[in-house]
């Protein structure tokens, strides 16, 4: 004869059932979502995608053969490898006899676009992804004469291995093949990049104007401090100036010091001054991102972005799952108070997550505020000259900020979610623009009006 438990036990069982479903799922979710991150960060992927090199290692080749990497500081070399893995693992290798190009070239080859690169976040050649390899200077059919390398417009990085390797074994001549094709990439990228990289590409348009002077000095007498190849026309004239710049960065600094700036803006990187990732405008160096104190209480903002009532709705979103997912919750318990009570407690956890996912955002005086803790007075502050560019993007029932700054000469990248309505995210658009800082929108650059 079957044994069924009382009303009051019955309610007591679902009352603990839910409890634990809810107590137990929300870490549990979390836990997969943290678990989830680490599968996507790039040390999980390094630690994968080093099991396929069968020959030496890429710290070991660069160790050996990359004077650039030998001499990063010992926390920028694991982030160097991760790109230097990134880059042989998007980019397709071939050599001119069809042969299978080996693993200690590609690591080179992959190293000398990390080095040109290393101060970028998140940059690539875009549609060259093709590394072809000859062993010496090759016949170009179409300018019937004998090259040692080339980016041409089929997507194509063309490379001498003899001149390559010449250009690395001796890091002082101010010539470098792989330096030289690699900016030549970049700078086509830029050129080809129909304003998603704004930022960059405006940058070089300023370094071309300032270097119309020094490519007609080329042209005109043997005074340049650049070889006469640069006089060839302003993409050649950059790719000399980048083999100039890591090869021999105090001439250049000492004999043109206005376009050695402007390259460091660029690049994001200082030679000179032994700066791999991070490069901070002279006027930047008397500015701090931390607020002096008393100008948070003293100044008004000129503009605050406060939550809005659309942080409820991930709220409302998450009740409702456990009001579908248990019905019983609302419609079988017998106990009422029951009822609220856990709905009390959903409510509270709910409200408490959000609490501390809510940002409050101002502009005050020359500061960026962050109030990262809804609950907390604690704040984060960032000079607007530090800024580099901000880039919104909508999720749904938010617009996440990203945040690319300089913090003590390395470029740091902070994301603030921002409940709040589409009006004021263009009212912080405007005022951002109106300092001169760049803003994005969607993966698209919003442009200044007059």
């Amino acid at each position: 004869m079957p044994t069924f438990l009382n009303t009051s036990e019955n309610q007591d069982l679902i009352i603990l059932t839910t409890i634990i479903i809810f107590t137990i799922g929300i870490p549990i979710l979390m836990l997969v979502k943290g678990y989830h991150n680490f599968l996507k960060s790039e040390s999980f992927k390094v630690k994968i995608k080093s099991r396929h090199f069968s020959g030496k290692y890429p710290e070991e080749v660069l160790y050996s053969s990359f004077p650039y990497y030998r001499e990063l500081p010992q926390e920028l070399k694991i982030e160097f490898i991760q790109r230097v893995i990134k880059f042989i693992n998007t980019t397709s290798f071939f050599q001119e006899d069809d042969k299978e190009v080996n693993e200690e070239r590609k690591i080179l080859v992959a190293a000398s676009a990390v080095q040109l690169t290393f101060g970028l976040p998140k940059i690539s050649f875009d549609r060259f992804k093709t590394i072809k390899i000859h062993e010496k200077a090759y016949y170009n059919k179409l300018t019937h004469a004998f090259h040692k390398g080339e980016v041409n417009l089929k997507g194509e990085i063309v490379l001498s291995w003899e001149d390559f390797i010449n250009g690395y074994a001796n890091s002082h001549d101010k010539i470098n093949l792989g330096l030289h094709e690699m900016a030549h990439a970049l700078d086509l990228s830029l050129f080809l990049s129909q304003g998603r990289k704004y930022y960059l590409r405006r940058l070089m348009e300023h370094f071309q104007k300032t270097a119309i002077s020094e490519l007609l000095k080329i042209r005109t007498s043997n005074e340049s401090t650049f070889r006469s190849y640069g006089g060839t026309n302003l993409r050649e004239f950059f790719s000399v100036a980048v083999e100039h710049f890591f090869e021999d960065p105090q001439d250049f600094q000492s004999n043109l010091p206005e376009l050695y700036y402007e390259l460091c803006r660029i690049l994001n990187q200082d030679p000179f001054h032994k700066l791999h990732r991070g490069f901070i405008t002279p006027q930047n160096h008397q500015f701090k991102n931390q607020i002096p104190e008393g100008s948070y209480l003293s100044l008004k903002p000129s503009i605050t972005i406060k939550p809005s009532w659309k942080i409820l709705f991930p709220g409302f979103g998450i009740a409702l799952f456990y009001i579908i997912t248990i019905p019983f919750v609302i419609n079988y318990l017998i106990k009422p108070n029951a009822n609220y009570t856990i709905l009390l407690g959903y409510f509270a956890v709910i409200m408490g997550y959000l609490g501390i996912k809510a940002k409050k955002l101002k502009l005050l005086g020359d500061y960026l505020i962050i109030k990262h803790n809804f609950w907390s007075s604690s704040i984060q502050s960032i000079h607007q000259t530090n800024i580099l560019y901000v880039e919104f993007s909508y999720l749904l029932t938010l617009y996440e900020l990203n945040i690319i700054y300089l913090e003590d000469e390395i470029v740091k990248e902070i994301e603030v979610p921002l409940y709040t309505r589409y009006p004021s995210i263009k009212r912080l658009q405007k005022e951002l623009m109106k300092r001169d800082i760049l803003v994005k929108q969607d993966q698209k650059w919003v442009i200044k009006r007059a």
